[in-house]
């Protein structure tokens, strides 16, 4: 009899356990099936001559793969930088400083007479330190907010005052991981990240109800850009360099579908925002074995 039940143990128990990981994948790709309509719900155009994108930072890096792969659908794109663009493209280029607000308010009032108001936003641009707070000049720390997060308020405010509701407008706020979790000698740069993480969740959730304006957050890993260059990931196996051109086409293809939601990546980027709600114990030590606190190097100058 013992034989007859281990026998049939060891015919069902496969199956049960193959019956389970089926029903789990099935619910997994039910769920995100329901999320993806849920995200793209509601009439959208695609990409036409017809649009116009503004991005900041469009001279070089993730910026320029934007703007390349926009063109190449024929949409109009103006560029605000403080350098023309690094590759010769099809694009309008303004010279903007972007950490003083009243070119950013010229620049506006130009684009809104000459070329009317944008149905895609990006704002892109971002510098950052690589120094200990109490080492940075008031300049210094004032360039970086007024450039990472007070160019893009301006942004956001004057085009949505001069929106049209029953246009579309297509809104993509580029953050990072770093405003989820931040490093040593990054701390006004993280905090920046941090503001436009926030903003975006109030912002978009203030006009959730008008279906023409769709908002996208990104907040990618390490991009392979000039801005961090100098920094090498000390565990790239965990955390690879992301290629600023596959990102580009991912944020276009939502930008195609009028996708809401949140761009993340490489792969450990979905678990950082279970850091905080570890014990403190466990949080220091994912932040010592990620070697997070010492790959910025400080600039000792």
């Amino acid at each position: 009899m013992s034989g007859f039940i281990n026998n049939l143990k060891s015919i069902l128990l496969p199956r049960i356990i193959s019956y389970i990981i089926s029903g789990i994948i099935t619910l997994w790709l039910i769920i995100k099936y329901i999320n993806t309509l849920y995200k793209t719900r509601g009439p959208w155009d695609k990409l036409n001559s017809n649009d116009l994108a503004l991005i900041t930072g469009g001279s070089n890096g993730l910026g320029l793969e934007i703007s390349k792969i926009l063109i190449s659908k024929k949409v109009k794109v103006l560029n605000l930088d403080i350098e023309p663009p690094i590759e010769k493209i099809d694009s309008i280029y303004f010279n903007c400083d972007l950490s003083k607000e009243n070119e950013i308010f010229e620049i506006i009032n130009k684009i809104k007479n000459q070329y009317g108001i944008p149905t895609i936003l990006i704002n892109n641009a971002a510098i950052r330190h690589n120094e200990l707070l109490i080492q940075l000049n008031y300049q210094k720390i004032n360039e970086i907010i007024q450039i990472n997060t007070m160019a893009p308020i301006i942004l956001l405010k004057e085009f949505l005052k001069l929106h049209n509701p029953s246009k579309k407008l297509y809104i993509i706020n580029m953050a990072s991981i770093l405003g989820l979790v931040s490093p040593s000698n990054l701390s006004i740069y993280s905090a920046t990240k941090s503001f436009l993480v926030s903003l975006h969740d109030s912002l978009s959730h203030e006009l959730i109800s008008n279906k023409n304006i769709r908002f996208l957050l990104v907040t990618p890993g390490q991009l392979d850009t000039k801005l961090f260059k100098d920094v090498k990931p000390p565990r790239e196996f965990f955390a690879p360099i992301i290629k600023s051109k596959v990102l580009a086409n991912e944020i276009v293809n939502k930008i195609e579908l009028g996708e809401r939601g949140v761009i993340q990546g490489p792969f450990y980027t979905n678990f950082i925002p279970i850091l905080r709600i570890l014990p403190f114990f466990m949080n220091e030590f994912a932040r010592w074995f990620s070697q997070m606190d010492t790959s910025v190097k400080q600039n000792i100058e």
